[in-house]
């Protein structure tokens, strides 16, 4: 993996960023001898950040919905037979 220096990030940025187009590799960003950043593609970005997240959005959702679906009105219990019969009477015309 290679590594860059602050000075050169702010003088050849655009070399830079040609690069990490060229390699596909993650690019260090060093402030002295010390490491304070990465640039990484933005197809590496999106493949473990942004689909993860849009991933887990979408497990959260589909649990939602699978927990309404067992806890609104189950089969056979009196709540839902009463919702059954106060239907049937609307559309009877019995309750108005």
């Amino acid at each position: 993996m290679k590594s860059v220096n602050a000075l050169k990030v702010r003088t050849k940025f655009g070399l830079v960023m040609d690069e990490l187009a060229k390699s596909g590799e993650p690019i260090l960003l060093r402030r002295g001898n010390k490491v304070e950043a990465a640039l990484v593609p933005i197809e590496l970005f999106r493949k473990r950040f942004v689909d993860v997240v849009s991933e887990d959005e979408i497990r959260e959702l589909r649990a939602r919905v699978q927990a309404r679906r067992v806890g609104a009105n189950p089969v056979g219990t009196a709540g839902a037979a009463a919702d059954s019969l106060a239907i049937l009477r609307r559309l009877r015309g019995y309750d108005t």
